[in-house]
């Protein structure tokens, strides 16, 4: 008796496996671009907060303008102080951050 090879559905299991390899593949791309794409706006709260900060001790030490505009290489940040030293905001294409100071802490909005 003779034994024939099935020949086709090893063809056909090779392209299965293949479609699985490659799905498997584009759902771990999307992935790894929407987490890189969370940690660059995370970034960039991040540093509009660091320029918030840093704009607003030297506000309190040494006063000055209450409407501030500032360039930090390809980004423009825009900071408004109120008068009696309590409220602090920064304005970027993409962000806004505001600060209040308490008596005893301050909080971000």
């Amino acid at each position: 008796m003779q034994r024939r090879r099935p020949s086709g559905y090893i063809l056909f299991e090779a392209l299965v496996s293949l479609g699985m390899l490659s799905i498997g593949i584009l759902i771990y791309h999307a992935g790894t671009l929407q987490m890189l794409s969370q940690e660059q706006a995370q970034y960039r709260r991040v540093r509009c907060a660091r320029v918030l900060k840093e704009e607003f001790r030297e506000y309190l030490a040494q006063g000055g303008e209450r409407e501030r505009q500032l360039d930090y290489d390809e980004e423009v940040y825009r900071v408004f102080f109120s008068e009696d030293k309590r409220y602090g905001k920064v304005v970027n294409d993409d962000q806004e951050l505001a600060i209040r100071l308490e008596t005893a802490s301050f909080h971000i909005d």
